[in-house]
Formats: C-alpha cells, sequence, structure tokens
C-alpha cells in the first residue's frame, strides 16, 4: 500500500512540473514556440507516466514475490517446529519398547491438534496406513510383544514421510534412516530382543541339501507381519519382498528352484511356517512399461507369462502387492509361489539361527531342526499347527511327514 502511494505521487507530481513547463511556454514564448513547446512536454509526459505505470509492475510484481517468499519461510518454520515436536513425542511414546492404547490416543492427539494442518494432501494417504499398523499392533497386544520390529519400523516410515516434505526429497534408495539411528541408542539386551538373528557364513549355508533330493532350504525374512498374514489369510499363499534402487534380492529370489523349502521367519522373534516353492512372481515398478512377469512352474521356468494389459495389472497390483510396494515407490515387487507345509509360531532357540538377509539360503542342519519340530507339533495334535496366530491355513500335511 505504501508503495503504492509513493507512485500516484510520482504520478501526479510529473503532471505538475509538465503543466508548469506547459505554462511558461505559453507566458514567454510566440504561439509557434509553444506549439512546439507543447508537443515536447506532451511526449514527455506520456513518457512520464507509462515509466510511472511500468513501475507500479515491476514493484508490485517483487512485492508480490518477496509476500509469497516470506508466507513460504513462515509455513516451513511452522511445519519444522510441528513435523520436529510431533516426532520427538511419537518415539518418545515408544521409549519402552511398547505401544498401549492411551499412548495411541496421545499421538492421535497429536495428528489432530497440529499436524493435520502441515500435511501435504499425497500424504495423509501414507500416514493413515501406517497409523492402522500401529493400530492393529495395539489391539493385538501379544503381537505388540512378539513383533517389536513391525513397530520400529512403522514409526521409521512416519518419521520418513515427514522428513520428505522437510528436505523436499526422498531418502535414497527407500532406506528408512531413522530406524538404524534409533536402534543406536539401544543396550545389547534390548538389541537381542530385537534383532538377534546371525550373518549367514560359508559354513552354515555351504550345504542345503536333503538326502536323496535336490531340494533346498531357504530363509526368508518378511518385511511386514500383519501385510504378510493377511495375504495368507484371504488365501494368497505368495511370500513377498520389495526392493529399492536395486535388484540384489529379487535376483537371489530368482534361484529358488520347484519344490525348494522356505523358513518363514519374523525378524527378531519366530518362525511362522514352511512353505514349499512351486513359482514365482515380479512386478518391475521401475521401467517406463509397467510389466508382471509370471512363472507357475518353477520346473518349467522358460514357460514364462508376461502380463502387460493396465486392466489386468490393476487387479494383479491390488491382489499380489502385499507390501503395498507401488505406493511406496518401490522398484521391484518379488513373490515367491508356494504351498503352506506347516504352520504355527516356534521360537528361536539355541537349536536354530535365524539370518539377518531378506532372503538367502538356510543351512541344512537348522532347517532340519525345525522341520522335525513341526513334526512333532503335527504328531502330538498341537491346537496351535495349523495356524499363524488366529489365521488358520490349510497345510500339506502328507508333504511335511515325508521330508
Amino acid at each position: 500500500m505504501k508503495n503504492k502511494s509513493i507512485i500516484w505521487q510520482s504520478i501526479v507530481i510529473a503532471v505538475g512540473v509538465v503543466v508548469l513547463i506547459a505554462l511558461c511556454f505559453f507566458v514567454w514564448k510566440s504561439p509557434e514556440v509553444y506549439s512546439q513547446g507543447m508537443a515536447i512536454v506532451v511526449s514527455a509526459a506520456l513518457g512520464a507516466i507509462l515509466t510511472a505505470i511500468i513501475t507500479r509492475m515491476v514493484i508490485g510484481s517483487q512485492l508480490k514475490s518477496e509476500q509469497e517468499k516470506e508466507k513460504n519461510i513462515k509455513i516451513y518454520g511452522m511445519k519444522l517446529d510441528v513435523y520436529s515436536e510431533f516426532i520427538s513425542k511419537m518415539w518418545n511414546l515408544y521409549a519402552d519398547g511398547k505401544l498401549d492404547a492411551q499412548e495411541l490416543n496421545v499421538l492421535r492427539s497429536e495428528v489432530f491438534n497440529k499436524l493435520i494442518f502441515m500435511l501435504r494432501k499425497e500424504d495423509f494417504g501414507k500416514l493413515t496406513k501406517n497409523i492402522e499398523i500401529l493400530t492393529k499392533c495395539v489391539e493385538d497386544a501379544k503381537r505388540n510383544e512378539e513383533d517389536p520390529e513391525e513397530i520400529i519400523k512403522t514409526l521409521g516410515m512416519i518419521t520418513r514421510i515427514l522428513r520428505t516434505d522437510i528436505l523436499n526429497e526422498a531418502e535414497p534408495d527407500g532406506d528408512n534412516l531413522a530406524i538404524p539411528l534409533w536402534k543406536a541408542f539401544l543396550t545389547q539386551d534390548q538389541k537381542n530382543e530385537i534383532d538377534n538373528e546371525e550373518e549367514p557364513t560359508a559354513d552354515n549355508i555351504a550345504t542345503s541339501e536333503i538326502v536323496g533330493s535336490k531340494r533346498q532350504y531357504w530363509h526368508m525374512n518378511m518385511a511386514n507381519r500383519s501385510m504378510q498374514q493377511n495375504a495368507l489369510k484371504n488365501g494368497v499363499y505368495e511370500l513377498a519382498l520389495i526392493e529399492y534402487g536395486e535388484d540384489k534380492r529379487t535376483n537371489i529370489l530368482k534361484q529358488v528352484d520347484k519344490g525348494d523349502l522356505i523358513f518363514l521367519y519374523n525378524k527378531g522373534n519366530k518362525f511362522l511356517g514352511i512353505f514349499e516353492a512351486i513359482g514365482r512372481r515380479i512386478f518391475y515398478y521401475k521401467d517406463e512399461t509397467l510389466r508382471e512377469d509370471i512363472i507357475v512352474d518353477l520346473a518349467h521356468s522358460n514357460n514364462k507369462i508376461t502380463i502387460t494389459d493396465e486392466t489386468q495389472l490393476k487387479i494383479d497390483v491390488e491382489k499380489y502387492d502385499i507390501y503395498r510396494g507401488v505406493e511406496d515407490g518401490a522398484d521391484f515387487c518379488a513373490n515367491l509361489i508356494v504351498r503352506p507345509l506347516a504352520c504355527m509360531l516356534i521360537p528361536k532357540d539355541e537349536d536354530v539361527a535365524a539370518y539377518r538377509p531378506t532372503i538367502c539360503r538356510y543351512w541344512k542342519e537348522y532347517g532340519d531342526k525345525i522341520v522335525s519340530k513341526y513334526k512333532d507339533a503335527l504328531a502330538a495334535n498341537n491346537p496351535e499347527f495349523g495356524k499363524i496366530g488366529d489365521i488358520a491355513i490349510k497345510c500339506e500335511i502328507e508333504t511335511l511327514k515325508n521330508l
């Protein structure tokens, strides 16, 4: 407003000066000179007015730009304060390694107090999905205690969503940088409860063959227990992994042959079951043209089905992209199509080991011991056999007996 007033004052002064010069020409000069002088004066007046208008437009544009910049700086500062306060309180609620209904209510209050006003439109769905995972963990108190890794990953994902907004860039290769930072503060005992697996070595994965066959053992970690369990519950007998920025795990998964055994493990917790490999399915998300490759029978790996039809892909992604990789910017979603042979929560003990990699070969000695545990449970008519939590799964028990 102040700049606008100055512009108009300048125009009035310019016009006044022009009029004064015109009067001088009229009083002291002849009519001919007056006419010539007036032409010069009018031109000067028009030039002065045009200059004032252009100056007004330039200053107005600069003023608007400065106001917008100042507004964005203020919003960014407010967003930084709100996000940092929310993240701090969220992780503090999990300081004891547990999350209960009361703490979830506190988190909800924080979301609807300030956070909701700062979230980008595209982040509402992502935050909702992760809050739903936390809610399910709280509802299932047993899972809350037995599956700490799932809660930590979910809190890390929420942190990542807010960090991405503030930094205006995604974390490289899909890495969730908050998780290793959080674990750095854990004592060794706490780490053992969450991440007590060993690295596979040449000694413990050198051979994994069962006598008289070429069947091999594989160890596989779930990225998200609830999502994988829901898939099994819905009759989708596929074990999934997702990748960001690389295809290392996908290439390992491609080495699994028909009849190989997969020992499914919930990282830091328990084995969930034994599954027999039948086929595989891979979604390629990083390519310009989304495609899906399916091998129904691994014994005939050359018989590959490639799907590029958008309608069919949409249906398959919705059903078989178990970890919703397409929504999270994953490059690959790779699934093993399997048959359940045995399902039941079996704690890892001193007799067997679990590995850190998402998928790798498993040592025969460990695998045989786990097979024996499931056979014993079947022979004893253990009521938990054929279940993962409260999810009943039909198992091929005759195949298990013949292992």
